[in-house]
């Protein structure tokens, strides 16, 4: 009996594990599209939250903790679109992403703490002068990866 479970058990993990090494990897056309797409949804909410706390647009305390809340989010799924092989085909992505890849990740680790700390400025009853201020460090850390990152 021991043994019958021992072969089911062996044969199920080589039934895994062949699955698993026939995973497709993305398209490199599929990874630009997924990087666009959030790319586009935190400039959605980055714009929105912008607009209240210049106060071109009444400042809603549940709204600008919707944004944050996305932000923070969006802040962790912001790279993972750049595999290798994407810096080619339609996009606006430099290839100094792949060679500077170090300075990369570091901007995006930044990207990350920032919206962090504005989420939690949010969620924790900042007004819009408290939050303009965070902006302000999210809004200088994106044009930093933009200007080094990001074609013309």
């Amino acid at each position: 009996m021991r043994y019958k479970k021992l072969l089911w058990v062996t044969g199920f993990m080589v039934f895994v594990g062949v699955c698993n090494a026939q995973t497709p990897v993305p398209r490199t056309e599929d990874a630009i599209r997924y990087r666009r797409a959030v790319m586009v949804m935190i400039k959605w909410h980055y714009d929105r939250l912008s607009l209240q706390t210049k106060g071109s647009i009444p400042f809603v305390r549940e709204e600008a903790q919707r944004s944050t809340a996305w932000l923070e989010m969006l802040s962790q799924q912001a790279t993972e679109g750049f595999v290798p092989g994407s810096q080619e085909g339609d996009t606006k992505a430099l290839p100094s992403i792949w060679e500077q890849g170090a300075k990369f990740r570091a901007l995006a680790d930044r990207f990350r703490s920032d919206a962090t700390k504005l989420n939690a400025i949010a969620r924790t009853g900042g007004d819009a002068a408290a939050l303009k201020a965070q902006m302000n460090e999210v809004t200088r850390t994106c044009k930093s990866c933009h200007d080094d990152f990001k074609k013309s």
